[in-house]
């Protein structure tokens, strides 16, 4: 059985009051194309939902509004019924975009500062979890600085490396972007067994490959306007056009 409830099937019913994320008359018009049209649904609490949008349509761009990094034309992004945006909601969102910063500190530094009393143990698990022993591998572990922009590191790693600091921060809501990692089910697998075993309510993450596509609780499919969520298999039964998308790529 997958975790979490059985969520709403389409973008017509409303959970504004809903526990975890949700989108309540969320409406907006994405820069990379695409739109939201008053689309109201709630997240399954406990499940990893992979986001999928269609060709020319960035899933980064539908993350950013579900973090408050963006603001939609009409409606909200919401935690227990409250918008995203408010300071005291969004210090609970933690956003991983595909654009990973310049990590020029220490591991255990960028880790501290998010979660300011992890252990060294901790620490260590946290990125083996995201498939990091390279960085405890440096000369001086989680001590060694990464360098001017990270440059220790290749922007796979330094993506991983967000992600281990997002699950150290045990945000309410994690939202993930278009990584490397999650490109293809062998590297995905790990990444999404460790977002399962962080604790968070709400987990989004992008999705490119049919098979991380069924690797994931349930997939949240973003076009023409519509948001549904459903499971990859009842998506490709039930949804032409995301059936469409699969067998094109």
């Amino acid at each position: 059985a997958r975790p979490g409830h059985n969520p709403a099937g389409g973008s017509g019913d409303r959970h504004p009051t809903a526990r975890g994320l949700a989108m309540d008359a969320l409406t907006a018009t994405f820069p990379s194309g695409g739109r939201l049209d008053a689309c109201s649904l709630a997240l399954p609490v406990g499940a990893v939902v992979g986001l999928v949008t269609p060709p020319g349509q960035e899933a980064d761009d539908v993350l950013g509004l579900l973090s408050g990094d963006s603001n939609p034309g009409a409606g909200r992004a919401a935690i227990d019924g409250v918008d995203v945006r408010v300071p005291s909601v969004a210090h609970h969102v933690f956003y991983v975009p595909n654009a990973a910063d310049a990590l020029s500190a220490s591991a255990r530094e960028l880790l501290h500062a998010v979660a300011p009393h992890i252990s060294d143990e901790a620490a260590r698990s946290a990125l083996e979890s995201v498939g990091l022993e390279h960085v405890l591998a440096l000369p001086h572990g989680i001590d060694e600085p990464l360098g001017p922009g990270g440059v220790e590191l290749t922007v796979n790693e330094q993506q991983r490396l967000m992600l281990a600091i997002a699950l150290a921060a045990s945000p309410r809501a994690l939202l993930v972007g278009s990584l490397q990692a999650l490109a293809d089910v062998d590297n995905a697998m790990p990444v999404i067994s460790a977002l399962r075993a962080g604790g968070q309510e709400s987990t989004v993450i992008s999705v490119r490959s049919g098979d991380v596509a069924e690797a994931v609780d349930y997939v949240l499919f973003v076009a023409d306007g519509a948001a549904r969520l459903a499971t990859h298999q009842k998506l490709l039964v039930e949804v032409p056009a995301y059936a469409t998308l699969w067998e094109q790529r």
